[in-house]
């Protein structure tokens, strides 16, 4: 009788245990959501499908990981994969945001330069940037290190 209620106790305290201990898996929402933000924005397919790729996968591991033991399961994996694709898909709507911006750019450019030919004018200057200092910048900006992590 004494080993059967020290058995129950145990299990009892091992059920509890791990209740309390339980890892939560991690929200893929926000990567989710700035996937379809992206997708939305129209921004280009290699960014789309990098993008997707690391969510797909996330997700999978997310359901690999729910299938273990509550106090076996590691998420690290997923959240670093969530990290990425939600990196990758902003970094995606930026490029096409920035692609926009510079047909523009070059479209009003090439209609100054008609304006100012029929009129007999010399065109405006266009505003000269430094590749160097934008390509810096749009890295930052798009979170590289994230790039990097889902890339290996």
């Amino acid at each position: 009788m004494k080993r059967l209620l020290l058995a129950l106790a145990v299990v009892f305290a091992v059920a509890g245990l791990s209740a309390c201990n339980a890892k939560k898996a991690p929200d893929a929402g926000p990567a989710q959501a700035a996937f379809d933000a992206a997708k939305a924005g129209g921004a280009d397919a290699a960014g789309l499908k990098a993008a997707e790729d690391s969510l797909n996968s996330a997700k999978a591991e997310i359901e690999k990981q729910n299938k273990k033991f509550s106090m076996m399961r590691d998420y690290k994996a997923a959240e670093d994969q969530l990290a990425g694709s939600k990196a990758a898909s902003e970094k995606a709507l930026s490029d096409k945001k920035a692609a926009d911006e510079a047909a523009a750019k070059k479209a009003a450019e090439e209609a100054a330069a008609k304006a100012a030919k029929k009129g007999g004018k010399k065109a405006p200057a266009a505003k000269k940037s430094d590749p160097v200092q934008d390509a810096k910048a749009k890295l930052e900006k798009a979170g590289q290190s994230a790039i990097d992590k889902m890339k290996k």
